[in-house]
């Protein structure tokens, strides 16, 4: 995928079976991509964030000194801005 300048891109560390996995979820793999070496892109944050709560992939947004968070398999992994 490209970027353009000033698009934010979005990715956390989950490692690799996680990553390759993410996709197999039903509703789910259209927001994401595996970006290798256990990393994975969130490409439409906003169909992340329309998860529900209990779902693999879902999101929590970032505040009270916690960072945004994705999850898969009940483990929270930071979501870094780049």
């Amino acid at each position: 995928m490209w970027y353009s300048k000033g698009m934010t891109k979005y990715t956390a560390q989950v490692g690799a079976d996680n990553a390759a996995g993410i996709g197999e979820y039903e509703g789910v793999g259209h927001a994401f991509r595996d970006a290798g070496n256990g990393e994975l892109e969130i490409v439409d944050l906003n169909a992340a964030r329309g998860l529900k709560p209990d779902s693999d992939g879902s999101i929590t947004e970032a505040g009270d000194g916690h960072p945004m968070q994705v999850w898969i398999g009940g483990t929270g992994y930071e979501v870094r801005e780049s």
